[in-house]
């Protein structure tokens, strides 16, 4: 992963939630784990959610990381989705 603001390479994992370890977790991870739900949810419950952090300049992002058969099924999915709009 490339950082957009700065080009470094180098990130570090600050958190890592998984659907049965959101209900535990502060309101900011229920926060991640609601907008992973949203855009993931309707394919696989079966996905983690990082924040990462930037080791050159501090930036933070976060990411949904979920199995390359479970990506093909949502790219099948969405496909079939566009066709019958």
């Amino acid at each position: 992963m490339i950082c957009p603001r700065c080009g470094n390479t180098t990130w570090k994992v600050d958190r890592s939630l998984t659907v049965d370890s959101a209900p535990i977790r502060k309101q900011i991870s229920r926060k991640m784990m609601d907008r992973a739900e949203q855009l993931v949810g309707d394919y696989t419950q079966d996905y983690v959610v990082r924040r990462r952090t930037c080791e050159k300049c501090g930036n933070r992002d976060h990411f949904v990381e979920i199995s390359f058969a479970d990506l093909e099924e949502v790219i099948k999915l969405r496909a079939a989705e566009d066709q019958s709009d």
